[in-house]
């Protein structure tokens, strides 16, 4: 049940954070191909999430921000986090594409903060329940 898939679910949103991290400092890999090609190394429907936001940014009508925040929502029913994980990841969308990659690590390195908590809160949950 979603005591299982929470944790699951934080620590492959923590691993994808951090490839997005890297190819915003140090790849020079568009946002929707980095969105790619982080979709292909997680599992749904996590996943879904980053390929969700890669035909968002493909169609190119949005802003980066507004993206997300649609992909967010279309996916949200699916994932078995809950409501302060998506202020984080809501939160987290605010600076994407903007161009000053320094606060946009800033705001990746914050949103990690708070999915390493919720983390440890999920595992607590999810010893609790077993």
């Amino acid at each position: 049940g979603s005591h299982m898939e929470r944790p699951r679910q934080i620590r492959q949103l923590r691993a994808a954070l951090q490839s997005l991290e890297a190819e915003i400092m140090y790849g020079h890999t568009p946002l929707h191909t980095a969105s790619q090609q982080i979709a292909k190394q997680l599992a749904q429907p996590v996943s879904t999430l980053f390929s969700a936001f890669s035909d968002q940014l493909d169609k190119g009508s949005d802003s980066a921000k507004t993206a997300w925040e649609q992909s967010l929502k279309k996916v949200w029913d699916t994932l078995s986090l809950k409501k302060s994980e998506y202020e984080v990841l809501k939160q987290f969308g605010e600076t994407l594409g903007i161009h000053d990659r320094i606060s946009q690590q800033k705001h990746i390195k914050l949103a990690l903060t708070h999915l390493e908590a919720s983390e440890a809160d999920a595992e607590q949950a999810q010893a609790k329940n077993e």
